[in-house]
C-alpha cells in the first residue's frame, strides 16, 4: 500500500486499553472502591493482552514512546503554569508549598538512601546488582515511569541491562501504594474528622467512583478558547506550542550532550536523561518571554493543564504495556524488598509530619502521598475525595511547589548518575550525601515549625 501503519496501530492500542479501563472501572467494585484511574487499569490489562502472540508490538519502541510523552509533560506543566482563576500568590499559601515540597524532598531522599543502602547490604550478603538499581526506588516512586524511563535508558548504554523494565515496575507497584494505601488513608482521615469539608465516606459521588460523568451533570469548564477557530483551533495551537518548545529543548539537549560526550561519552548518554528538565526550562523561558510582550493571554492554563493530563494518562498505560514480565520475574525479590521498604518509609513520614500541620493536613498530605508514590495525577485524584472541587488553597500551593521541588530534586538526579561518572562516586558515599541531604532537611522541617507536637 506504501504506508507505514506501525505507529499508529500502537497509539491505537494504547488508545484502546485505555479505554478499556474506563469501561471496566464503574463495573468492578474494588476498582471503584479504590479509585483506580482507568489509565492504570487499562496498562495493566494492555500488558497481559501483549503475552499473547495475537499481535507483536516492539517493547523498546513502547518504551520510547514513554520517554517522550514524559519530556511532553514537563514542557506542558512549564507553559501550564499559572494560578487557577488568577488567583495572586499569598504567603500563606508560600507556607503550604514549602510544607508540600519539603515533605517531597524528604520522600525522594529517603527513598534514594534506602536504595543505595539495599545495593551495600546486598552486596555484603553475596548478592551483585548493578550500582544504580536501588536508585529506582525514588525515580520510580517520587520521579514516576517517566523519569523511571528517561534514567533507565541512558543507563542501559552505561550497561545496566533490562533497566527501563525493572524501573517502570518498581514506579508500577508505587501506583499500588497511592491507591490501595493512599485511599484507606484518605478515608480515616474523614472519619477522624481531619478534612477541611465534613461528608460521609460511604457516601462519595458517583462521578468520582465511577470515574464517569452523570447525564446531565452540571460541569465544570477546561478551558477557554484563545485563538479564534476561523485562525486555528485553541487546541491544535496549545499543542502546537509544547510541539515547538519541546524542539527547543531537544536542540539544546543535543548541543549539551554533544560537549559532554567530548568529556565522557557515558555522560553525553546520561544528558538525555535530563530533556524533561530541559524542556521545562525552555517552556518557562518561553512564557515569560510571552508575558514581556504581552501575548501570554493566548496560552490557557487549564487547557495547558488538560494536555498534561492526557500526556500522564498515555504515559501510564505505555509504562505498564512495556513491562517485560520475564524480566521482573527474575528481579522480583529485590524489586518486592525495595518497593516495601519504600512504601512503608513514606507512608509513615506522612502519617507522623501529616498530623503536624496546623491546617488542611489530609489535605496536604493526600495531594503529596500521592504523587510521591505514584504521579501528580494520582495525588490530584486522593485530593479530590476530599475536596471534590479543590476549594481549598493545597492545589494552588502546588503549583508553587513545580518550581521550589526542583531546588532539592536536580542535585539528587546529578548525584544518583555519580556511580556511573568518569571518575566514579561509591554507592555509599552517595548514600551518605544524601544522608546528611535529609538532615538538614528534617532540619528545615524545625525551623519551619513544621515538627511539633501532633495536632490531629
Amino acid at each position: 500500500m506504501g504506508h507505514t501503519f506501525g505507529p499508529l496501530i500502537i497509539f491505537s492500542c494504547i488508545s484502546m486499553a485505555l479505554l478499556i479501563g474506563m469501561v471496566i472501572k464503574p463495573r468492578v467494585g474494588i476498582f471503584k472502591k479504590f479509585l483506580i484511574p482507568a489509565s492504570l487499569i487499562g496498562g495493566v490489562l494492555g500488558l497481559i493482552f501483549l503475552q499473547f502472540p495475537l499481535y507483536k508490538i516492539d517493547n523498546k519502541l513502547l518504551e520510547n514512546i514513554a520517554y517522550h510523552l514524559y519530556n511532553l509533560a514537563y514542557v506542558s506543566i512549564g507553559l501550564g503554569i499559572g494560578m487557577a482563576g488568577g488567583e495572586k500568590r499569598e504567603s500563606s499559601l508560600i507556607k503550604g508549598a514549602w510544607w508540600q515540597t519539603l515533605m517531597m524532598a524528604m520522600s525522594i531522599y529517603g527513598q534514594a538512601i534506602i536504595g543505595g543502602a539495599f545495593v551495600i547490604f546486598a552486596g555484603i550478603a553475596g548478592f551483585k546488582y548493578f550500582s544504580t538499581f536501588g536508585f529506582f526506588l525514588p525515580l520510580g516512586f517520587t520521579g514516576g515511569p517517566g523519569q523511571a524511563v528517561s534514567f533507565g535508558s541512558g543507563w542501559e548504554r552505561a550497561g545496566f541491562s533490562n533497566a527501563v523494565t525493572i524501573g517502570i515496575t518498581i514506579a508500577a507497584v508505587g501506583f499500588l501504594f497511592a491507591f490501595f494505601v493512599g485511599v484507606p488513608l484518605v478515608n480515616w482521615g474523614i472519619r477522624k474528622g481531619l478534612t477541611f469539608f465534613k461528608f460521609d465516606p460511604d457516601n462519595l459521588s458517583k462521578d468520582l467512583l465511577t470515574g464517569l460523568m452523570q447525564k446531565g451533570q452540571e460541569t465544570e469548564s477546561i478551558g477557554k478558547a484563545t485563538i479564534h477557530p476561523g485562525n486555528v483551533d485553541t487546541y491544535a495551537y496549545h499543542i502546537a506550542m509544547v510541539g515547538v518548545v519541546y524542539f527547543i529543548a531537544y536542540l539544546f539537549t543535543d548541543w549539551l550532550a554533544g560537549i559532554m560526550t567530548s568529556l565522557s561519552p557515558m555522560a553525553g548518554d546520561m544528558t538525555w536523561g535530563f530533556l524533561f528538565f530541559f524542556g521545562l526550562c525552555t517552556a518557562l523561558v518561553v512564557k515569560k518571554g510571552m508575558t514581556i510582550i504581552k501575548i501570554d493571554h493566548l496560552i490557557d492554563s487549564d487547557i495547558q493543564r488538560s494536555i498534561t493530563s492526557v500526556s500522564i494518562d498515555y504515559l501510564v498505560v505505555t509504562t505498564l504495556m512495556a513491562i517485560q514480565l520475564a524480566i521482573v520475574w527474575t528481579f522480583i525479590v529485590p524489586i518486592v524488598i525495595l518497593c516495601v521498604l519504600g512504601g512503608v518509609f513514606t507512608t509513615f513520614i506522612f502519617v507522623y509530619f501529616g498530623r503536624r500541620l496546623d491546617s488542611y493536613n489530609m489535605e496536604r498530605s493526600a495531594l503529596i502521598y500521592g504523587t510521591v508514590t505514584g504521579t501528580a495525577s494520582c495525588g490530584l485524584l486522593l485530593l479530590r475525595i476530599i475536596d471534590p472541587k479543590f476549594k481549598t488553597p493545597v492545589i494552588l500551593e502546588f503549583a508553587i511547589v513545580n518550581f521550589l521541588f526542583m531546588l532539592f530534586a536536580m542535585p539528587l538526579m546529578i548525584l544518583i548518575n555519580a556511580p556511573l561518572g568518569a571518575s566514579p562516586i561509591s554507592v555509599g558515599m552517595v548514600t551518605l550525601i544524601v544522608g546528611v541531604a535529609l538532615l538538614a532537611v528534617l532540619v528545615l522541617m524545625k525551623i519551619s515549625k513544621f515538627w511539633g507536637a501532633a495536632k490531629a
